[in-house]
């Protein structure tokens, strides 16, 4: 029978050192509680497996092996497993006792012995891919994640949608938690919030990110081997592919708009794996001009993965729900099962109105949503 669980907890969690602008005390409170929720799971716990979204990224990937670490030091059996296998450029996450693992099956590991399951960087069920059917048999679970709450995941939650990445999260509870920060957690963490931010570019790299970097650099971090592994050893199959892809740029929406597709037939031509098309998206956005960057790939004959990133007031992220997706105001992503030919020209009549409405909210003086989520964030009552 399962073992009971504690009320669920939902939170901001801010780093304990102290309160950020715009947070109130409540908001302190609030996030000390879900600390405490989610170690009082810890100090239960024998066997703890961490899982995250399909295709898993360096965020995903970051966090888990950072908590991981941290779990292992105190003694309690901790194991990765993702539906799907590790981009090989983070495969110096994984250690003798923690692979990146691929799940198998409840039964084929071993998940009869676990006592929780912690997901990070999603809230989604069906992102969870073949270790979503897991979910129910395991008696606690904990789910940390900086994108929009999309279901209750977990007896606990920590969820921030103005973090930078899951990574900054966990470091976030981590300090919660007193916990001693070793040179294997500092490096995993780091590579997540690196990942997530685009190495500290992004729209999402806040003075609390930046904070976090310096705390993790000051615990055993070479970012420069960082970058070095995460952005500047590309492998001869993903040079071609990039050439091939950024080939075929379009500009659209009176330049507004560019966008590239890839089918599998230049996947396989060229060799590459679809971890060589990480970053591809985001060339499109440094085209002068451009707000709204897409990237269509075809993953089978009727079934497309759409990337957006967005430079302008734009919301990708409602664009990318109107497909069933979703992610950030600036960067988000679905998947729409439907001919490549036939998504290119529906999304990106989608993304036409979506630049119209963003016109829109500009002429009437209302806030983007960027400028939304930055209002909300600090507790401003003037966003509508």
């Amino acid at each position: 029978m399962p073992r009971s669980s504690p009320t669920p907890a939902r939170a901001r969690v801010r780093a304990p050192a102290g309160r950020p602008s715009g947070a109130s005390s409540g908001e302190a409170d609030a996030s000390l509680e879900a600390a405490r929720a989610i170690g009082r799971l810890f100090d239960r716990a024998h066997d703890v497996v961490l899982t995250t979204h399909v295709n898993p990224d360096g965020d995903g990937l970051g966090a888990q092996a950072g908590l991981a670490a941290y779990l292992t030091a105190r003694g309690i059996r901790s194991r990765i497993l993702n539906a799907d296998p590790a981009p090989r450029r983070f495969g110096f996450l994984a250690t003798d006792a923690v692979p990146l693992g691929v799940y198998r099956g409840y039964e084929e590991d071993g998940l009869a012995a676990t006592d929780l399951l912690v997901i990070l960087d999603t809230s989604v069920t069906a992102r969870l891919g073949a270790v979503a059917e897991a979910l129910p048999r395991v008696p606690a679970r904990v789910c940390i994640d900086h994108h929009e709450l999309r279901e209750p995941l977990g007896e606990a939650r920590l969820v921030d949608p103005t973090a930078s990445s899951t990574s900054e999260l966990v470091l976030r509870l981590l300090q919660a938690l007193g916990a001693t920060l070793t040179p294997e957690i500092a490096v995993a963490l780091y590579v997540g919030i690196a990942f997530d931010t685009g190495f500290f570019r992004y729209a999402n790299t806040t003075p609390e990110t930046h904070l976090a970097a310096a705390e993790l650099c000051r615990h055993g971090v070479n970012s420069e081997d960082v970058y070095s592994r995460m952005f500047a050893t590309q492998t001869a199959a993903r040079m071609r592919l990039w050439g091939i892809v950024l080939s075929t740029l379009t500009l659209d929406v009176g330049g507004r708009v560019a966008w590239m597709a890839v089918d599998r037939a230049r996947m396989i031509e060229t060799g590459a794996g679809v971890e060589d098309l990480d970053g591809l998206v985001e060339q499109g956005r440094q085209v002068e001009g451009v707000e709204i960057s897409i990237l269509f790939r075809e993953e089978a004959p009727h079934l497309v993965k759409v990337s957006f990133r967005a430079n302008g007031p734009a919301d990708v992220n409602a664009l990318a729900g109107r497909f069933g997706g979703g992610g950030h105001v600036k960067a988000a992503g679905a998947t729409v099962a439907a001919p490549l030919a036939e998504v290119i020209p529906l999304v990106l009549g989608e993304a036409r109105r979506a630049l119209e409405g963003a016109d829109a909210i500009a002429e009437a003086g209302l806030p983007a949503a960027e400028e939304r989520r930055q209002l909300e964030r600090h507790g401003s009552n003037e966003a509508p």
